[in-house]
């Protein structure tokens, strides 16, 4: 008689490995697939751009910082979903803000203009009226950037906040100060929408598996 007594082991023990290894396999993508998933959404991040300058608005001159703004957000990845130049008028900016926060549902609004001293530099006074928390420390890095460069960077007095899920921050109105307050904008507009989204706590619980560190806030 055929003894299949080693040969019936042998199956049951390669059964075992090829179940141990695809098990390894699947908890081991798993990570990998959310935060896959995380990085596709933030990919398709919605940035509204609003320019304000009374002359821009009239067509008295030619506005840069807009097609300045949407060119850096598409080569980011992401989609420029309005641009808009209007006059530096406090109530009609709140109304903007407050449109592409609550209806629009915009991942963040990028204002350019009206952060400075003259009587019609209203924008930082519309961002605080519809702004529900403050974000000092990017206004704050902003300043200190541009203090660098151009010590009157100092005077602007632009502001960044919360509004529902979107985040509204102020740039100055020049092209120059644009393209460098993005610069720094580019690298923290990913974890701060994640925040916003309610995605990081996801993330910072899978890391821990293999991660101790604490997680970015």
């Amino acid at each position: 008689m055929t003894n299949h007594t080693v040969p019936n082991r042998r199956f049951h023990v390669f059964h075992r490995v090829v179940v141990i290894v695809t098990l390894v396999l699947v908890l081991g993508a798993l990570p990998r697939a959310v935060f896959a998933e995380a990085a596709t959404n933030i990919s398709a991040m919605k940035i509204g751009i609003i320019i304000l300058s009374d002359q821009a608005s009239r067509g008295e001159r030619e506005d840069a910082c807009g097609p300045l703004l949407r060119r850096l957000v598409s080569e980011a990845g992401w989609e420029a979903a309005e641009v808009l130049v209007i006059p530096d008028e406090r109530e009609r900016l709140q109304g903007l803000l407050v449109d592409a926060a609550d209806r629009m549902l915009l991942d963040c609004v990028i204002t350019s203009g009206g952060t400075g001293l003259s009587p019609r530099d209203v924008t930082p006074e519309a961002t605080a009226a519809v702004i529900e928390k403050e974000v000092p420390g990017i206004a704050e890095m902003l300043r200190f950037a541009g203090y660098g460069k151009k010590p009157s960077a100092v005077l602007s007095r632009g502001k960044a906040g919360v509004r529902g899920r979107c985040l509204i921050v102020n740039l100055p109105g020049s092209p120059r100060a644009v393209a460098e307050g993005w610069v720094l904008l580019r690298e923290i507009l990913p974890h701060a929408v994640e925040v916003l989204q309610g995605r990081a706590r996801e993330c910072a619980q899978i890391r821990g598996r293999d991660d101790p560190s604490p997680p970015r806030i």
